[in-house]
């Protein structure tokens, strides 16, 4: 027992502590203050919205964590490192990017975001371990753009997360910390010290620049606002700020949101002039938090991180699913809920469109999806309707084109009479 402890006292010293049969470095933590947690009430009294949200492809599809929407057309990027067209039934394969004989996690990647390029129609997919990648969603062919092996500022990306396309054709992208991998996101809110970055990648050059560094403890979503600013969801602080891309006041941050009911994963854009932010856990008034319980006390998270592995700290947080609308000010009008964690739990997305929500877990073997109800006064379009059908298996991919041209006819010559 004494060797024990002066063992694990040796290697701390060295700054190292071993974790799951790897070297993590040792955390140094700081102490940081958040508001006490919100209320359960007002716009965010709870449902069961979540719990009774319909599952589609169940075990076909591991983990759907991100989503892009075009037309009659719906894509997910999986926790397995897979593009699927989850609007088709079965749904179809469109890319894997791992290498061929990967064998780890790391040598395989995973993703954590996806996009669409507008300027060329191309998906763009980012890796956390590898970097970003194009993908044709007709013909499934990748290609690397920007590689996690390149130093930026004399380092390289440890914790890429995830990522933004700006109109003039510059991705901006999260590094959520220079010493903690993806695996390892729990140390990051143990550290609480601002060890993040934003990382810009011009398209067209391949010039890729540090943004803020030293601004964020855990930066992890991004979305542009409908002014060209740019949301970035601070997830050990529950907040989100807004950075300015416009001069004379380019990068000036400011906030947005805070004092957030859980601990914000990606934030999109519903499409309305809001946003919604799923939370990867819950905080809020009656459940407890380590996060908020923890803050003022940096002696106790470095006793958590010696002797409480990974899985056991991660444990500690309440497994219940939540994810709130905030408007164009940063203000919760409305919300999301499983407080049971039997259908979702750890979200990651909320993707909105044509009047249909496609909910991003990488904990589910299926899709998560909420049709909004006629009382909430957004219909549902004819690519979410077509999206829903196709992927019920009640229309065959053959007979979505027609459909959609018959279907937008109508809805034309409904709207001129």
């Amino acid at each position: 027992m004494i060797f024990a402890v002066i063992f694990g006292y040796l290697i701390r010293l060295l700054g190292m502590t071993v974790v799951n049969g790897q070297s993590i470095p040792v955390i140094q933590p700081i102490v940081y203050s958040l508001p006490t947690p919100p209320a359960l009430t007002g716009p965010l009294t709870p449902n069961d919205v979540l719990t009774k949200a319909e599952r589609v492809h169940v075990n076909i599809i591991k983990g759907p964590s991100s989503f892009v929407s075009h037309e009659a057309n719906l894509y997910a990027g999986t926790v397995d490192n897979k593009i699927y067209q989850v609007a088709a039934c079965p749904p179809k394969l469109i890319a894997s990017l791992s290498p061929p004989g990967c064998n780890t996690v790391k040598t395989c990647g995973q993703m954590l975001s996806l996009r669409r390029d507008p300027t060329t129609g191309l998906l763009v997919a980012l890796d956390t371990y590898r970097g970003l990648f194009t993908v044709n969603p007709l013909t499934g062919q990748t290609q690397q753009i920007f590689s996690s092996a390149t130093l930026i500022n004399g380092r390289r990306p440890v914790h890429l997360n995830d990522m933004v396309i700006s109109p003039n054709g510059v991705i901006f992208m999260t590094d959520s910390s220079d010493v903690y991998t993806y695996p390892n996101d729990v140390y990051i809110c143990m550290d609480g010290r601002p060890t993040g970055r934003l990382i810009a990648y011009e398209i067209k050059s391949g010039i890729t620049t540090e943004v803020l560094a030293k601004t964020f403890n855990f930066p992890n979503g991004l979305e542009l606002t409908a002014d060209g600013d740019l949301l970035v969801t601070e997830t050990c602080r529950a907040r989100i700020h807004r950075v300015s891309l416009k001069r004379p006041t380019w990068l000036h941050v400011s906030s947005f949101a805070v004092n957030l009911p859980g601990l914000p994963d990606n934030i999109r854009s519903s499409g309305r002039g809001t946003y919604w932010v799923a939370m990867s856990y819950p905080r809020y008034a009656g459940i407890r938090n380590p996060v908020d319980f923890n803050a003022g006390n940096p002696d106790y998270r470095s006793m958590g991180f010696n002797w409480l592995s990974r899985d056991q700290l991660k444990s500690y947080f309440v497994q219940r699913a939540i994810a709130v609308e905030i408007d164009s000010s940063g203000i919760v009008i409305g919300s999301l809920h499983d407080p049971t964690g039997t259908t979702l739990r750890m979200l990651t997305e909320i993707h909105e469109s044509g009047g249909v929500i496609n909910v991003g877990s990488h904990l589910v073997p299926y899709m998560a999806r909420v049709i909004l109800p006629e009382t909430s006064g957004i219909k549902i379009t004819v690519d979410g309707y077509i999206q829903v059908k196709r992927s019920r298996c009640e229309l065959a991919d053959g007979q979505v084109t027609a459909t959609r041209e018959r279907l937008l006819k109508q809805q034309t010559t409904s709207t001129a009479a």
